[in-house]
């Protein structure tokens, strides 16, 4: 079984035990011995995307770390002088030259032709942005926050920090679209960083904090950087996300024919017979797919015995079955999906008019249609802010409280 975040504080693990000093005693690796090192991703304009991880029993096991994610990398192979990382959920790797206190080498993507950023990271390093700095520990918790703020349409946001005595910020930006996940780094004097890096998303973002205004960059991957700015506010919110896509008028529900990942053909009439349903438009390239997923896993456990169901509908990189068919297996193995996901085709605007013509102003991937059982569209829901962000458990608790009503009726 893989496992692939825990939403939790970083994990104790046991410790190396020191060797016998005697001339004849074996030294054996111990079984969870474990090294800390601190990598960096080069992106856009040379900008440096540090992380943290710790490599278990001599690098079979990665875990990397994100504020209060940690990620388990677990399979690897070894091809001549290069070690070949494989992350979860993602078709992403590093490929890397190893030696005992160096790595150097790429993170590459699997899915995309001549995707390469330069990798590396040194052992025994445990800082991300700063090893001490002047902290700056009076950074506000909530900020309204825009995003592309040279733009014609800037992008709402909720900026949520948490920062300790040391100047060390964790949290994330809560967005209508969905968050950026689990950020973390530091705020020295007046400068803030933060980064994730999560096997597909590779983020910095920089700010300067002047007269109680935040401004600065975001980066991302090969080529993005967009000015975003913030401000202090308990106030500030983000539309409601059951307000922002709809049913087209004209139709009375969902109707699809699609191909399950080995080519068989999968058709949902409009309902299913043992109760509501929740069709999920997802990606295998998509983090917050990726946490939506992990949440719907668990209502399926509590509730498919009570009739509820899920399908999801999966938008790729790729136009044809046969080349997306080894990313959307991934994704079903790696999140362990209990139940059925089809193949939409390329991610795009015209092909989900295509495939879904019955759904006006689809913003974002992912996106939840929540049907009754007797086939009616009860709700919408774009994006996805997850367990990175304080949105996370009261939509939980509202989505709970809902199926449980569907269920019930």
């Amino acid at each position: 079984m893989k496992k692939y975040v825990y939403f939790l504080p970083l994990l104790t693990l046991f410790a190396c035990q020191s060797p016998s000093e005697s001339d004849d005693a074996v030294v054996e690796t111990p079984e969870n011995f474990e090294e800390v090192w601190r990598a960096e991703i080069t992106i856009v304009d040379s900008i440096k995307l540090p992380f943290t991880f710790t490599s278990m029993n001599g690098g079979e096991l990665l875990l990397i770390e994100n504020g209060e994610e940690i990620i388990e990398v677990d399979s690897s192979r070894v091809e001549g002088d290069s070690t070949y990382f494989y992350l979860p959920v993602f078709p992403t790797a590093f490929v890397v030259h190893r030696t005992e206190d160096l790595w150097n080498g790429y993170w590459i993507r699997l899915d995309q032709d001549n995707y390469r950023l330069p990798f590396k990271a040194e052992k025994g390093l445990d800082f991300r942005f700063s090893d001490g700095c002047d902290a700056f520990d009076n950074l506000a918790p909530r900020w309204e926050v825009h995003t592309k703020v040279t733009s014609e349409k800037p992008l709402p946001a909720i900026g949520q920090f948490q920062t300790d005595e040391a100047g060390n910020v964790t949290g994330s930006f809560a967005r209508e679209t969905g968050d950026y996940r689990f950020l973390a780094g530091s705020m020295c004097g007046n400068t803030l960083n933060l980064s994730t890096f999560d096997g597909t998303h590779a983020y910095v973002f920089t700010a300067e904090l002047v007269n109680d205004t935040l401004r600065g960059y975001h980066y991302s991957g090969k080529g993005y950087a967009e000015p975003w700015m913030g401000i202090p506010s308990e106030t500030f919110e983000l539309r409601d996300p059951t307000q922002l896509t709809f049913l087209k008028d004209g139709y009375d529900g969902v109707e699809f024919t699609l191909p399950l990942p080995n080519g068989e053909l999968f058709t949902f009439n409009g309902q299913s017979e043992s109760g509501p349903t929740i069709i999920q438009i997802m990606g295998s390239w998509c983090p917050n797919c990726m946490d939506e997923t992990q949440y719907f896993n668990q209502l399926h456990a509590r509730y498919a015995d009570r009739g509820l169901n899920f399908i999801g509908v999966t938008f790729e990189y790729k136009s044809e079955l046969e080349e997306a068919r080894p990313s959307i297996n991934k994704m079903i193995e790696d999140l362990e999906i209990p139940y059925p996901v089809v193949f939409g085709g390329r991610a795009s605007g015209d092909r989900i008019a295509e495939v879904l013509p019955m759904i006006d102003n689809f913003m974002s991937y992912p996106t939840s249609i929540f049907i009754d059982k007797n086939g009616n569209v009860r709700l919408i829901h774009t994006g996805f802010n997850g367990p990175g962000t304080n949105e996370y458990i009261p939509y939980t608790e509202e989505t709970d409280a809902f199926i449980q009503e569907l269920l019930a009726e």
